[in-house]
């Protein structure tokens, strides 16, 4: 499915189609399809209008997020060359901020971003850190209700 979903995405000429088809490569469970979906972005097979959104999906992957994690911190200096004109890459703390729940990474995400952090990035950082707090804290609080629930029905 994964070679189906590529070469699609390879042949289509529609900016929809293309995301659309996107999502759908960066939604895969198995470690080594994320792991080739994670090294497209940075080839001619993704345009650089388009990183964000394999970036954004990727992170909102359960199964993807650590490596989407990973990618980003090891290709920081490329997405800065290539993307660091562009809002997208500002946006990029918060991108990853959406994906985790857990206060243990915020250490992780103050230490890579106060390394690379601008005043471009500040707002997008803070944000960025609001948002794995209250998630972590309706993590804590609200968890065990939700899967009760889910149990349930």
């Amino acid at each position: 499915e994964f070679n189906k979903l590529l070469a699609m995405h390879n042949n289509s000429s529609f900016s929809e189609e293309r995301l659309n088809l996107c999502a759908a490569l960066c939604g895969f469970k198995q470690p080594e399809l994320i792991d080739r979906a994670l090294a497209l972005i940075d080839t001619d097979a993704v345009r650089l209008q388009d990183v964000a959104y394999w970036l954004v999906y990727s992170f909102s992957n359960r199964f993807a997020r650590e490596k989407t994690w990973d990618w980003l911190v090891a290709h920081w200096d490329w997405l800065e060359k290539s993307m660091g004109n562009d809002l997208s890459f500002y946006r990029l703390p918060v991108y990853a901020a959406r994906g985790f729940s857990d206060e243990k990474f915020l250490v992780t995400y103050k230490k890579f971003f106060g390394k690379v952090l601008s005043p471009a990035f500040e707002r997008s950082y803070n944000q960025g850190i609001e948002m794995i707090q209250w998630q972590s804290a309706w993590k804590k609080r609200d968890l065990k209700l939700v899967r009760a629930f889910f149990k349930s029905q």
